[in-house]
């Protein structure tokens, strides 16, 4: 699920009496990307799950992976059993920061998703992802800053100098509010669509009045308030209540962290479902290369039985000629003569033998073995 800047700052407000105060008892990572904090309030044991793009809190059982990381262990040396003492929204960006004792934990839910510790002094302790750009650097050692703010925030807006940039735009209006000003292009239309304003409307044609007017409806608009909050969901996106210029549907939740919380857990059983699938598949393969595997051993076995079969019969039907063999070879032995003199003696014998004679090949005295050829 999406959530713009303002939908962020409904959630936050959603989420502040329902985490703070609460103690951090197990920091678990979930699957790539995304954590699992075990938290216990006066309300009992609850789960925030961390993902790139939100948190909340989840009312469903998600087994957590057994993998680890440098930003996990550094959170568990240095903020397990601590309490959480506030959650704020900085400033109207997508950024939260969750603080503690003596450490602070930024979540940056913006385009390069990421989360990082700190010292009550803003240094870093860990980063989920490290990176660093021309003006700004995201790895242990380094002092943390937040991200350059895209223009002016709202709630900071200012009549006069909004009038005048609005007049020097060469811009439509929506446009120039959006370059003037850290707001979303759906708060942006949804504002001049209250107004009655097109936002197609070359931005310096607007009156001073209107700029004024203009700059109250972007202030109060931005301002939280909950007695506003009416949460709905339009496609993968939520709004922290119904926007008028929206032509499609708009569909109501009871709460935006349930939202977030339904939505997850459906990807992420459905993610299961296809890891179990994936693990099934593997284990028919395996059993199935077992099975002709095993299928050749009992081809391997019947041949050797057979084999052994025909070789019983061989000596069973010769048995009476090779007990003379084996006497003659003992009596030969006995009387000191070597097996080329005992091969001699055997094959130039005559009578009722003959044919184990003239298929005996060797006589080896020191393994006690002879070796016949039929």
């Amino acid at each position: 699920m999406q959530l713009f800047n303002l939908a962020l700052a409904y959630l936050v407000e959603e989420l502040k009496p329902l985490v703070e105060k609460s103690f951090l008892n197990k920091v678990q990572l979930l699957q790539k990307g995304v954590l699992k904090l075990k938290i216990h309030s006066g309300e009992g044991p609850k789960d925030i799950i961390i993902t790139p793009s939100s948190f909340f809190l989840t009312s469903f059982r998600l087994p957590a992976g057994e993998g680890s990381s440098p930003l996990i262990q550094s959170m568990k040396k240095h903020l397990l059993n601590r309490r959480i003492s506030c959650i704020e929204q900085q400033g109207l960006d997508r950024i939260v920061k969750i603080s503690f004792e003596e450490y602070f934990l930024f979540l940056e839910f913006v385009q390069h998703s990421n989360i990082i510790l700190t010292d009550k002094e803003l240094t870093i302790l860990a980063v989920q992802n490290p990176r660093e750009w021309r003006d700004r650097t995201l790895k242990r050692g380094s002092p943390y800053k937040l991200p350059p703010q895209q223009g002016i925030s709202p709630l900071e807006i200012n009549e006069k100098p909004f009038s005048s940039a609005l007049k020097e735009s060469k811009t439509d209006l929506a446009r120039a509010i959006i370059r003037e000003i850290n707001i979303s292009p759906l708060a942006a239309e949804e504002i001049l669509f209250n107004l009655g304003l097109e936002k197609h409307l070359a931005a310096s044609s607007l009156q001073e009045k209107q700029a004024g007017e203009l700059a109250k409806a972007i202030k109060e608009f931005h301002t939280v308030s909950l007695e506003k909050l009416a949460p709905v969901k339009v496609g993968s996106s939520l709004l922290p209540f119904r926007f008028n210029s929206l032509q499609e549907k708009q569909e109501s939740v009871s709460s935006l962290n349930r939202a977030l919380d339904e939505a997850f857990a459906a990807s992420f059983k459905e993610g299961g479902k296809k890891e179990a699938e994936s693990t099934k598949s593997k284990e028919v393969e395996r059993l199935e290369v077992n099975f002709r595997e095993q299928l050749k051993a009992k081809e391997r076995f019947e041949a050797q039985i057979e084999e052994n079969r025909k070789r019983s019969e061989l000596i069973y039907s010769h048995y009476n000629d090779l007990e003379e063999i084996v006497k003659a070879v003992k009596a030969l032995s006995g009387k000191g003569l070597n097996e080329k003199e005992i091969m001699y003696k055997i094959k130039s014998v005559a009578g009722k033998n003959r044919v184990a004679a003239e298929n005996l090949q060797s006589v080896d005295l020191k393994k006690k073995q002879i070796t016949l050829e039929f």
